[in-house]
């Protein structure tokens, strides 16, 4: 572990995500609720972005309810060696209330 990650405070991050998503534009969809969507990225030194980059851990809000998605983008990060974490459940929660 580097010292930059001995600091490192994923809820911070999480809540970021949140505001970013309730920003977001839900997709019109006729056959479920297009999910909203907010990214952060972090950098190795400690900033943060917007574009792409060599992603090694993500925290994910929500799983997606529809169950013909069955956890396949999760499983798809996690078989590319993508550290895969889930928000704090108190934080899931908002997400969830934003979007039903």
């Amino acid at each position: 572990m580097t010292t930059k990650e001995k600091g490192f405070k994923p809820r911070k991050y999480m809540e970021m995500a949140i505001e970013v998503m309730k920003k977001s534009i839900q997709e019109p969809r006729l056959d479920k609720i297009g999910p909203k969507v907010g990214t952060v990225l972090i950098m190795p030194d400690g900033s943060v972005d917007i574009a792409f980059t060599r992603i090694k851990k993500v925290w994910i809000g929500l799983e997606d309810p529809d169950p013909t998605v069955d956890r396949k983008g999760i499983k798809y990060l996690q078989n590319n060696g993508i550290e895969v974490h889930m928000f704090d459940r108190d934080l899931q929660q908002i997400i969830e209330e934003d979007i039903y």
